[in-house]
């Protein structure tokens, strides 16, 4: 896939591909996850989620010469009919381009491949852009989890994307929202 967007900092055209996470990638995923985030996972985090049996973890990575560099990530499971995304980072340089799409995109191939009825997913309540970018693609808010996030303590912002055959049999994230807050409720 080719990217063209203006930018002042970046080359215009970007190359790149999305393909499963592998060991070797363990090191470069680290190294970004400590730059983005400061409550970052560690490497053994990266190597759990491979290992899970219906998971995994995505990489996309530029094809802009003979050395690839890692642009993002994204990790994930999926279990009884959902899927859950655990971590998603890009660059910071290569935002903005479509590369966040085009990782849920395959996130949601993926989740479509292990016949999960919805992908669930949280994000800081203060990463706008993220918010922004999730409800475009479908997502719904369900709900928040208080102080979720540490350094600095934050809630998250619990997102669903419900594909559709399942979205009209449950009555889509509103009626997800009551079961979780009915369970919730529940001695």
């Amino acid at each position: 896939m080719t990217l063209a967007r203006e930018n002042r900092l970046m080359p215009v055209d970007i190359h790149y591909i999305v393909r499963q996470m592998r060991d070797s990638d363990i090191e470069a995923v680290v190294s970004l996850e400590s730059e983005i985030f400061p409550d970052a996972w560690p490497a053994e985090s990266f190597r759990e989620s491979m290992d899970v049996s219906d998971g995994g973890g995505l990489i996309v990575e530029s094809k802009n010469g003979p050395a690839r560099k890692l642009l993002a990530y994204a990790c994930y499971y999926s279990a009884a009919g959902e899927t859950h995304v655990t971590n998603l980072a890009v660059a910071p340089d290569y935002r903005r381009r479509g590369i966040a799409n085009k990782i849920l995109a395959s996130l949601n191939e993926k989740a479509k491949t292990s016949l999960s009825d919805a992908i669930f997913l949280e994000v800081r309540a203060s990463n706008g852009p993220a918010i922004k970018l999730y409800e475009s693609r479908g997502f719904q808010e369900l709900y928040r989890r208080k102080n979720y996030y540490h350094d600095p303590r934050e809630d998250a912002v619990v997102f669903v994307l419900e594909f559709s055959s399942t979205a009209k049999h449950r009555g889509g994230a509103k009626s997800v929202n009551t079961s979780i807050s009915q369970r919730a409720e529940k001695p």
